[in-house]
């Protein structure tokens, strides 16, 4: 925007001079398009881990990994994937630490 005309401008009804990227009829992305396989690699090792199911310690990284990919692929406005990934970690590994508990309190109390 400018209060004189810069080469190929237009003049907007408020007076001023716009770019012809500025232009209302013009379409301009609002980012880029996402590469092809760029997945969240918090997302793809929650997902790891809880194919693994190494119980305790993994389980709960698992859940922190694939929360925080959540959030951060929530953010990145679509520049990231990997959301499902994230999503199936989570679960595999909520549902895995509560069978360990589960397992842990019938060999206790057998």
């Amino acid at each position: 925007m400018s209060d004189t005309q810069q080469g190929p401008w237009w003049l907007a009804s408020d007076g001023k001079w716009y770019s012809p990227e500025q232009h209302p009829g013009v379409l301009v992305p609002s980012h880029p398009p996402q590469p092809a396989g760029r997945r969240s690699g918090l997302a793809i090792a929650s997902f790891m881990l809880s194919l693994v199911w190494l119980g305790g310690l993994g389980s709960l990284l698992g859940v922190v990994f694939g929360l925080s990919a959540r959030q951060t692929i929530k953010q990145s406005a679509g520049l990231q994937g990997g959301r499902g990934f994230a999503t199936a970690g989570v679960v595999i590994e909520v549902i895995g630490l509560l069978g360990s508990v589960v397992l842990s309190m019938t060999v206790t109390y057998h």
